[in-house]
């Protein structure tokens, strides 16, 4: 079972409005979010989740893309670590971000946020090289193998 942490590259292609759970209603500009979690009991099943369909809402990322179609998660960078570093990882992400969602997915730490604007695809690319700089044991791969990767995972690990 891996742990560590992951990012939630998504791209949000017009202004949306959503309630998010306790932080009320926010409006989503267009551009590029990056959401920084972990999971330090199962990050395959955590990413999984996040990126199903069919879920309870529970955490505030739940709510954001549960907002419909022009809401997308397009990339998922996975950090394998032992130690949580999901914090040290939303720092870095801070750092290079053009501004952050007061208070969204940071209610259990001391960060301002776990969710970052990027207001192009290009600033993204810069943020990635700056993890993979970082942090040399990063993953990063489309939304859609993550999906594909996990479900083949669970058939090897399926007894026969």
């Amino acid at each position: 079972m891996l742990c560590g942490a992951y990012l939630l590259i998504i791209n949000i292609k017009a202004v949306v409005k959503g309630e998010i759970g306790k932080l009320g209603w926010i409006d989503f500009k267009p551009g590029w979010y990056v959401y920084v979690g972990s999971a330090m009991g199962g990050l395959e099943a955590r990413v999984k989740r996040h990126l199903s369909s069919k879920k309870r809402k529970h955490w505030h990322i739940d709510y954001l893309l549960g907002l419909g179609s022009k809401v997308r998660v397009e990339q998922v960078v996975i950090v394998t670590s032992t130690k949580k570093i999901e914090c040290e990882l939303s720092k870095l992400v801070a750092g290079l971000a053009t501004f952050s969602v007061a208070r969204f997915g940071s209610s259990d730490c001391k960060c301002g946020s776990h969710l970052y604007y990027f207001p192009n695809e290009q600033s993204i690319r810069g943020l990635l090289g700056a993890i993979k700089r970082a942090k040399p044991n990063v993953t990063i791969k489309e939304a859609q193998s993550v999906c594909l990767d996990l479900a083949r995972n669970r058939q090897l690990a399926s007894p026969t």
